[in-house]
């Protein structure tokens, strides 16, 4: 495939993989030279430029450390530290989010009116 110009080549229909080549320019401001690249190099380079040392992301580097949503909640949360049937509500104090009991509202106790409509 000589002598085609990028624009020209089919596009990649699919998710790349680790082993997926592309051109890059090294040292554009300087003298340009084409190399090749993997896609993995790429993305550890990213990785690597945001700080991320680890997949997945461990929650002291802004991620969860899960690999589910609902394991991600339950790490954002701690809610293995909760007591059961505690809820998870705004501290009015700090504005963290805490478990406490839930507060009364509502339900029985009260007194009953029935009334029966004819018509």
């Amino acid at each position: 495939m000589a002598n085609i110009k990028i624009t020209d080549l089919p596009e990649l229909s699919e998710t790349p993989n680790d082993a997926n080549l592309l051109e890059i320019v090294d040292k554009a401001s300087e003298t340009p030279t084409s190399k090749k690249i993997t896609w993995a190099n790429i993305k550890a380079a990213v990785l690597t430029d945001l700080g991320i040392t680890e997949i997945p992301v461990p929650v002291t580097q802004g991620g969860t450390g899960a690999a589910t949503a609902q394991a991600a909640i339950n790490t954002l949360t701690a809610v293995s530290g909760a007591t059961n049937e505690y809820v998870l509500t705004k501290d009015t104090v700090t504005g963290n989010a805490i478990f406490k009991a839930a507060a009364g509202g509502g339900g029985g106790g009260g007194d009953f009116l029935v009334m029966q409509v004819f018509s």
